[in-house]
């Protein structure tokens, strides 16, 4: 299943202990701890991303750290 944080909160993933990602990340559909989590309130279920989106977003990142790369290496050559 496709979950992501409840507004305003920031939730944690009981292994790597990283903050889940607002957009959301996908979880085991019968794990214990999310089941309870969603039980809770503390995520809601959400729809996953579809390839256009992903591929869109990732364009997106890497046109942000070109643009960030190229600013800092005008910012050196002077």
């Amino acid at each position: 299943m496709y979950i992501k944080p409840a507004d305003g909160l920031i939730v944690r993933d009981p292994v790597t202990k990283q903050a889940i990602p607002a957009e959301g990340v996908e979880v085991g559909e019968f794990d214990l701890y999310w089941a309870a989590r969603l039980r809770d309130g503390d995520v809601v279920r959400a729809e996953a991303p579809t390839q256009e989106q992903t591929a869109a977003t990732a364009s997106g990142q890497a046109d942000e750290s070109a643009d960030a790369a190229a600013a800092q290496a005008k910012g050196k050559a002077k």
